[in-house]
Order: C-alpha cells, then sequence, then structure tokens
C-alpha cells in the first residue's frame, strides 16, 4: 500500500469527521448554486413550457434548499463538539437524494421544442457533473443524488419510446460511468487531501506542544516583530502570550538605546555566523530585571531577515545564587586570612590549609605545616594520638570538639591554645575535611595562674592575720560581720550589725567613687574585687584596710550573695606615709629634698604658664658657715642648718617651697609672681632674717647668705635651666662681696 493509499485508507474511517464537515461547510454555496441554476432553468423554458409546471418545480427546488440549509444551521451548533459521523452523513444524503429527484423532475416538464430538451439535458448533465466536486466526501450523498437525477431522466426517455431518445439513454449511461471514474478520482484526491491536512495539523499540534512543553522560553521573530512566542517565554517576561504576539521586542528592553545597540550588534553577527548567544538582562513587564541566557539562530542560514528563533533561559535566581555564592566566597575568604585567630583545614588528620595567623602561631613558614599532621607541635605523639581519637569520636557524633592545649612552636617555646574543631561534611566525619580554630590563650593561662596563686597567698593571709569577714545576702537584704570585723571599726562584737549599714556611709569621701567602681565591675563584669580604702570607726576616726570579695551567682546570671574580708593595713599605711615623707624631705631640716622640689617646680611651671605668672627659683648658699663647722663642729653646724631652715620657713609664703638641696644650699620656690620686684622683696627679707646671730651653746654666730635668682619664664621656660641660672647668679654674688642676692644675667 502506497502512503497515498494509507492516507485514503485512514480519511475513509467513520472516526474521521473532516469528511463531514466539508460536506457541511460546502452546503450554502452549493445550495445557492441550486438556487441561481433553478432560476435559470425556469427562465430558459419559460416561453417553452407550462408556466404551472415550472412554478411548482421551482418552488420544490426552494423547498429542498430550504430544509437543506436547516440541516446546515443544526449542523453548525453541534459541530464543534462530538457527533455522530453516520448519522450526520445519512441525513446529507438524504437531502441530496430529495435534490436529485427534484433535478431529475426538470425533464420531465413538457417543452415545444428539441431546444428546450438540450437545455434541459445539459442544465440535469452540468449539475450531475457538479455534484462530483461538491459531494466529493460523501460517496453515499453523491450516489443518491447522481442516481435520482440521472435515473429520472432516463426513465423519462425510456417512456418516449422514441430510437433517438434511447440512443441518448445509452450515452447518459456512457456520461455516468465517465462521471463515477472522475468522481472516484476527485474523492481520492480529496480525502489524500484531508488525510495530508490532518497529519499537518497533527504534527503542528504536536510541534506545539513540544514548543509549550519545552522548558526553555522561545520566540519566533521576524523584523524585530514577536511572531510567536510559548507560554514559558510570556511567563519569563512576566506577559500573556497574547500580549507579546505582534508586539516589537522594544517592549522588553529599558531604553531604546539599547534596543538598537543589541540589535546592530547581534544582526551583524547573524549575518556573520547564523547565531549570537550572550547573558542580558531584559525588562519585564512590571519594570523589574530578568537576567537571561540568551540564544539567537537564523531560520535561514546568514539571513535573519527571513526570522530568528530567540531562546531565553531566565538565569536570574541562579546570578543571584553566583553573587551570594561568590560573596560567601570573598567573606570566607576575608574570615579566613583576616580573623585574630589561627585556621586552618585537614583530612585524614593531614594539614590541607591554614592562614597567615596559623603560621604566626605556631612561628612556622606555609609550607612546613600544608601537607604534614599535627604531631610536631604537641608536647608529645601520645597527647597528639589521644586527642584525635577523642576528637573524632565527636565528629561522629555529630558534635564539634573543643579543648585546651599546651603546644610547641617552631622555636622551641611553649603556648597554650584553645582549639575548637568540627567536621566539615558531617555525612563523612572520619575520612572527610575538618576545620579548626586555635585562639592563643597563654596571657589567660598566666593571668588565671596568677589569679589562683594569689587566690593561695589570699588563704593564707587570711589564715596566717586576724581579718575581718562579712557575709551579705543579696536577695533576702540580711548582712553579718564577724568579731574581728567589729574590733576593726573599734564595736564590741556585741554591736548590731543594722549600724554599721549601709557600709558606703562609713567610706571615707575620697574612696566612696572607687569602691563601687570596684563593686560594679565585679557584679557587671566578674572582675576581681580587690581594693584598699578607708573606714570610719565607732570614734568617726578612719582606719586603712584592704578590702576584697566574691559574689556567687545563680543559673540567671544575678548575683545572690557576696562574701568578703577586710585586713586592718593602717599601720603598713601610716608607715608607708612617713617612708614617702623621708624620701621626698631633709632629715636634718625637714624641709623638701631636691626630688620635691624637682616635682614642685614643674608643677608650678605648668600652673604659671596656665595662669600667665612668673615663677622665681632662688638659689641661696650660706657665707660663713664653713668657719662655724671647722670652729665649733659639725654639731653646731647641723644647729645652725637648722635654724636657717627655720627663719626660711618664716620668710615665705604659705604657697611658697623652701628645699635643702645639699649641704648648705637652700632653694626658695615663689609662684604665683605677679611683679617682676616680687623676688626682690623676698630676698631682702631673708636676708635681713639672718642678721640676728644664732646661739650655738654658749656662743652667737654670725652667718650671711649669697642669693641667686632666675625668673620663669624671662630666664627660661625648663626647670633645670632654671636652677642652673640660678647658680650662676649666686656665684656672680659671692664673687662680688657675698650676703646680697643677684638676678641672672646674659
Amino acid at each position: 500500500m502506497t502512503q497515498s493509499d494509507a492516507l485514503l485508507a485512514s480519511a475513509l474511517t467513520d472516526e474521521e469527521p473532516s469528511r463531514i464537515r466539508i460536506l457541511y461547510r460546502l452546503l450554502p454555496r452549493s445550495t445557492a448554486i441550486s438556487l441561481v441554476a433553478a432560476a435559470i432553468g425556469v427562465w430558459a423554458l419559460w416561453s417553452e413550457a407550462a408556466h404551472d409546471y415550472l412554478l411548482v418545480w421551482l418552488a420544490a427546488v426552494c423547498a429542498v434548499c430550504l430544509g437543506r440549509y436547516l440541516l446546515y444551521r443544526a449542523f453548525t451548533r453541534l459541530a464543534a463538539g462530538a457527533f455522530s459521523i453516520l448519522r450526520w452523513e445519512n441525513k446529507f444524503a438524504a437531502g441530496a437524494l430529495l435534490m436529485g429527484l427534484v433535478w431529475g423532475t426538470y425533464t420531465w416538464i413538457p417543452t415545444t421544442s428539441g431546444q428546450a430538451q438540450v437545455i434541459q439535458t445539459f442544465l440535469v448533465g452540468g449539475m450531475a457533473l457538479g455534484s462530483a466536486g461538491v459531494l466529493g466526501a460523501s460517496i453515499r450523498a453523491f450516489a443518491c443524488f447522481v442516481t435520482s437525477i440521472i435515473g429520472m431522466q432516463l426513465v423519462a426517455w425510456l417512456a418516449a419510446g422514441s430510437g433517438l431518445l434511447n440512443a441518448a439513454s445509452l450515452l447518459v449511461l456512457t456520461f455516468a460511468a465517465g462521471l463515477l471514474i472522475g468522481y472516484a478520482e476527485f474523492r481520492r484526491a480529496l480525502l489524500s487531501s484531508l488525510a495530508s491536512a490532518r497529519e499537518i495539523e497533527r504534527l503542528n499540534q504536536h510541534q506545539r506542544l513540544v514548543f509549550e512543553a519545552v522548558t526553555a522560553g522561545v520566540a519566533f521573530l521576524r523584523d524585530r516583530v514577536v511572531i510567536d512566542c510559548n507560554s514559558q517565554f510570556a511567563d519569563t517576561l512576566g506577559y500573556q502570550r497574547s500580549e507579546l504576539i505582534g508586539q516589537s521586542t522594544r517592549i522588553y528592553y529599558f531604553d531604546d538605546a539599547t534596543w538598537h545597540q543589541v540589535g546592530s550588534e547581534d544582526y551583524d553577527k547573524l549575518r556573520a555566523v547564523g547565531a549570537s548567544r550572550k547573558e542580558f538582562r531584559f525588562r519585564n513587564k512590571s519594570g523589574e530585571g530578568v537576567v537571561c541566557d540568551a540564544t539567537m539562530n537564523t531560520l535561514i542560514a546568514r539571513r535573519p531577515e527571513e526570522g530568528v528563533v530567540l531562546i531565553l533561559h531566565d538565569i536570574t535566581q541562579r546570578k543571584a545564587q553566583e553573587i551570594a555564592l561568590r560573596d560567601a566566597l570573598l567573606l570566607h575568604a576575608a574570615t579566613f586570612h583576616n580573623a585574630p585567630a589561627g585556621i586552618l583545614t585537614a583530612r585524614r588528620r593531614v594539614i590541607t590549609d591554614c592562614n597567615e595567623f596559623m603560621s604566626g602561631l605556631l612561628d612556622m613558614p606555609y609550607e612546613e605545616i600544608v601537607g604534614r599532621d599535627a604531631s610536631r607541635w604537641f608536647t608529645s605523639r601520645e597527647r597528639w594520638e589521644l586527642r584525635g581519637k577523642d576528637m573524632y569520636a565527636a565528629f561522629a557524633r555529630g558534635e564539634s570538639y573543643t579543648y585546651e592545649e599546651e603546644f610547641v612552636r617552631g622555636d622551641g617555646n611553649r603556648f597554650w591554645c584553645r582549639v575548637r574543631g568540627g567536621a566539615i561534611d558531617p555525612d563523612d566525619p572520619v575520612d572527610g575535611a575538618a576545620v579548626f580554630i586555635l585562639v592563643d590563650i597563654t596571657e589567660q593561662k598566666r593571668a588565671d595562674e596568677a589569679l589562683r596563686q594569689s587566690r593561695e597567698q589570699l588563704v593564707q593571709v587570711i589564715r596566717a592575720s586576724q581579718v575581718g569577714i562579712w557575709d551579705y545576702d543579696l536577695e533576702a537584704g540580711d548582712i553579718s560581720f564577724s568579731a574581728r570585723f567589729y574590733e576593726i571599726l573599734g564595736m564590741p562584737p556585741t554591736t548590731d550589725a543594722s549600724s554599721i549599714m549601709p557600709i558606703t556611709n562609713r567610706l571615707h569621701p575620697d574612696d566612696v567613687k572607687s569602691v563601687r567602681q570596684a563593686f560594679k565591675a565585679h557584679l557587671t563584669h566578674r572582675a576581681r574585687m580587690e581594693c584598699e580604702f578607708r573606714l570610719r570607726r565607732h570614734d568617726d576616726s578612719y582606719v586603712w584596710v584592704r578590702g576584697a570579695g566574691q559574689a556567687t551567682w545563680n543559673d540567671g546570671h544575678r548575683a545572690t550573695r557576696f562574701v568578703g574580708f577586710i585586713l586592718d593595713i593602717n599601720d603598713r599605711k601610716t608607715h608607708e606615709d612617713e617612708i614617702h615623707r623621708l624620701a621626698m624631705h631633709d632629715p636634718l631640716t625637714g624641709l623638701p629634698n631636691r626630688r620635691l622640689l624637682e616635682d614642685r617646680l614643674d608643677h608650678a611651671l605648668v600652673t604659671a604658664r596656665r595662669n600667665w605668672e612668673q615663677v622665681a627659683v632662688m638659689l641661696l648658699d650660706l657665707d660663713g658657715f664653713k668657719s662655724v663647722n671647722d670652729q665649733f663642729g659639725h654639731a653646731a653646724g647641723d644647729r645652725v642648718l637648722q635654724t636657717v631652715g627655720e627663719r626660711l620657713r618664716s620668710s615665705v609664703r604659705g604657697a611658697d617651697t623652701v628645699a635643702r638641696t645639699g649641704g648648705d644650699e637652700f632653694v626658695v620656690l615663689m609662684e604665683g609672681q605677679q611683679r617682676d620686684g616680687d623676688a626682690a622683696v623676698l630676698a631682702e627679707k631673708i636676708l635681713t632674717s639672718l642678721l640676728t646671730p644664732i646661739a650655738v651653746d654658749t656662743h652667737l654666730v654670725n652667718v650671711g647668705a649669697s642669693i641667686g635668682i632666675a625668673v620663669f619664664p624671662t630666664d627660661s621656660d625648663h626647670p633645670a635651666q632654671l636652677l642652673r641660672m640660678a647658680d650662676k647668679a649666686m656665684y656672680a654674688v659671692k664673687e662680688s662681696g657675698r650676703n646680697n642676692f643677684r638676678f641672672h644675667e646674659e
């Protein structure tokens, strides 16, 4: 069987409704032709036959045509759905039979001439011949029409009994045979065309299904206009398919300039190679950007004007994921390389990577760390194996592992680290990769050790010395004190604890702030609570104590109890004050020594700069003191020095400083000087105070003084320089006769 035979067989099946639709689709036109032909037939015989016959016949034609039109209207109301092919074909064939019978009776109309009979024969034969095309889709309808129309003519001719009509009847039969042969070929061609059309439609439907089923957006463009597109293409751009078809591609570009530029570039490439591919950001219906992988291909090689296929893959989410991944990688790299901790990765306990901080932590170059295990910086291989066993057991349970370990640097020094490790892939914890973070806690360990030792020392001190203990229940507000606590405050042990509270009321005003800060830091940040302060005793005197305390916190991190002690350090503080006084004063005269003088001079210059004042430095050397030592001895000399110190002190203001800097040398520091003559007035006063003889045992001795003066800021703004200038002026006085004063001169 040939392909055309197969198509014909397919078209002849009753399940194929196309034939019936063709019959009914041609029905209005064939009916109109029948009416026109009938009118012509009546007009042609109007002068040759009785008018009654013609009008009756025309009425019959009109009645049959009306019935067939009503049948057509009934069919069109259900043709869109399913229908019975056989039933509607039989209805059509019945109409064709009636039409054939009516046209067959046309030859029965009596006429008066042979010319009229020729017209009848020609018109009926033409109708029979035309039926081959109109009724080609249905053998049943064709047979009903042709058989009835030709049969009626043969019956009419044979009934006449004329030899000529008998011969014509034979010709009609011959015509009928030829008509059947022509009809058969026409029908075959028609059905083959129907089958081909149905196959094309099936292929188009299949192509449309593929077109719509493809996951990419596909559009057919011509002259940069969307001719067709699938739903995925429309969805990608946020449109309905109907909104895009017929639209310019400009609709999904952000601006005209970009549209023109892309069109020029892409179409030049299509003409050159026939294809183009790029990633591009299109504009969707809502005005947002859609990143697509866009591929363009010409339908005809290198001829984009004939049509272009555009394929879009929406990669907006993928691009966002790529950006997020890139940002994550950059963040990882930044964290990895800039973290203030050592970070390393390992697989099967072999190090695969580490950051620079890790290299510095171990004091080893990167190349000596990566590609090896970590056993080299453990204190022993046994420790390394033990940690590995515990660590990978934790990884197998899906847990991280944290521990503190002492390691050995490349230079042999030891240090402590807190290590936290975790499996990168929890599904492969043993053989898979792991990451470790190492934090140097050497200083913390040292601090902890120092704290531990301090606590031990504190316990020893408490045990070895009598300390006052206090216990404060913060929630209940109750407090209790030991007997030694009452004793330190000068109270009998039977004193009610409420008389001591609140304890801040017994703090020296200068110590309130520091004690409160220490207490707050301990409760807030758990800082160590230990400080020295003064407490008011029962007799309103103050006693120095060293206090320490420790809070207890509940599960909500709230302090519930505070326990501490105080130790009487009043004697130590008094001793320290005496030591400080001796370190800053001359033991013979009790005057400030050179160290204290320098401190006060520095402070005086700072104040003078701020207040725009003068400071005078007077260096005084006794005249005649050496003869006192030589004549009366060093004890007498000491007495003279003490007396001179007392007279100098009584000569200056309370804000001024008199210091003994060595031997028989004294320095007077005069602050707040407003006029240049103030220093001269004081110098004269000092010289006058020394005119009175000094009693040494039973003798009276006379001493004078040579005084050199330097003034800030006139002479210098540097403390040491001022002292040197005053010393230089003093020697100038000695050389000029002694027992006088002189300002520094260049």
